[in-house]
């Protein structure tokens, strides 16, 4: 969606920037589709990139020690961006954008909020230095994966919320699934789009997430969410990453 994408020959002007709101753990899709639109000639020379990570839940702790991590995790991409840090914590946002363990989806989507990613990645940081020290509480790198990649170990967010019902144990190991499908509110896209509203009136691109298209939500319905998202917000681009890292730290 847009009404003032740049043609081709165009030079974005001057302190131009390209915000990028990460609200889920896509596999690094909307960072590095950000980061390559921001190296073309059209926006290189005066665009910036600016990383909006949205806290959902006040168990994402600090905003400081969440930004660090983020910006941690920023170099060693070796991405130069801008990091916030929002809070969207009266809202069920992080439901509309991930699945859950009732969803049957035909193909790999987000399941972690970017606070649970960084929770993740921490504990496991901790954890590898405890193993290699014998003690506990040391600092450490965040762990990698194969090849270098990033990949936090699974994290089990609590699966109740105001859209929920209360989940029923189905077996000895105390797996839950919720009884009831996901709707999507309104009031959420419109909490949204006044964030993005207040923080990026300026940006000439706005990136972000796809929501999940919800069985209990009509077409109709799912739409008008996704333009409540973005009302009076200009040059937006929707992207959905699968949730598998595929970014490494390593050239």
């Amino acid at each position: 969606k847009g009404r003032k994408f740049p043609r081709y020959g165009d030079v974005m002007p001057p302190d131009s920037t390209i915000d990028i709101y990460w609200l889920v753990d896509d596999g690094g899709l909307c960072l590095l589709l950000s980061y390559i639109i921001s190296r073309n000639s059209i926006w290189r020379r005066n665009a910036s990139l600016r990383v909006y990570a949205v806290s959902t839940t006040s168990e994402d702790g600090d905003r400081e020690n969440l930004k660090q991590l983020v910006v941690e995790f920023f170099q060693q991409i070796r991405i130069n961006a801008s990091v916030f840090v929002v809070s969207l914590h009266e809202t069920d946002i992080a439901d509309d954008f991930r699945a859950r363990s009732c969803d049957v989806c035909p193909m790999g989507v987000p399941d972690m909020t970017i606070g649970e990613k960084f929770r993740s990645l921490k504990d496991d940081a901790m954890s590898t230095a405890s193993s290699a020290s014998g003690q506990s509480g040391q600092p450490a790198f965040l762990s990698l994966g194969i090849n270098g990649a990033c990949i936090p170990t699974p994290y089990s967010p609590p699966r109740l919320s105001k859209k929920f019902a209360q989940p029923l144990p189905v077996n000895e190991n105390e797996v839950y699934v919720e009884e009831t499908r996901r709707f999507l509110l309104p009031d959420t896209a419109k909490k949204f789009n006044e964030l993005i509203r207040e923080n990026s009136v300026d940006a000439s691109l706005v990136v972000t997430h796809l929501p999940l298209p919800h069985k209990a939500s009509s077409a109709n319905e799912f739409m008008a969410y996704v333009d409540t998202m973005f009302e009076n917000v200009d040059n937006m681009l929707l992207m959905q990453g699968t949730g598998v890292e595929y970014m490494t730290t390593v050239a």
